[in-house]
């Protein structure tokens, strides 16, 4: 981390990518089996509390 503030416009998009990355139902299914791996969580909690 620099410490510096990014420009509103890329922070913008990034999260225009981040939400598209999780509306991909395989994308979030594979989170979803890292979560449980890691942590026991079933889909419906790992969706509701980690994504």
């Amino acid at each position: 981390m620099s410490g510096k503030t990014l420009r509103l416009e890329f922070r913008r998009k990034q999260l225009v990518k981040l939400a598209e990355f999780l509306d991909d139902p395989k994308n979030r299914d594979r989170i979803c089996k890292a979560v449980y791996k890691d942590l026991k969580k079933c889909t419906f909690d790992a969706t509701l509390s980690e994504i």
